[in-house]
């Protein structure tokens, strides 16, 4: 779903993600803006691909067990959604002592 929304990585390092929503009108809503799903998926994406840049070795799995978004404005063209939280993240995968146990973290996006 992602590909068919336009959304694609602009850059991504070890401290910083940025989604980039291309401006399609099969991603706009009956009043022109954006769906907010399509912005939620860009989200998830600048989330785990940033966790990805971290993490290594086959046995780690990770799942987006919630998210919350504050919407600003009516977005009406492109959308470059971006998570700056790296260095948060390396110290949250550093912490797992026991690669059994369950962790969580929280993470915030922006949005611009």
């Amino acid at each position: 779903m992602g590909l068919l929304s336009g959304m694609y990585i602009q850059s991504l390092d070890e401290n910083r993600c940025v989604v980039v929503l291309k401006e399609r009108w099969w991603i706009t809503n009956p009043f022109g803006s954006v769906f907010w799903a399509v912005m939620g998926m860009a989200a998830e994406l600048s989330t785990g691909a940033l966790v990805y840049a971290h993490v290594q070795g086959p046995k780690v799995q990770f799942i987006l067990v919630g998210m919350e978004g504050n919407f600003l404005r009516r977005r009406k063209a492109k959308v470059t959604i971006f998570v700056e939280t790296g260095s948060e993240v390396l110290r949250s995968i550093e912490q797992i002592v026991n690669p059994n146990e369950k962790h969580r973290y929280i993470a915030g996006n922006s949005q611009r």
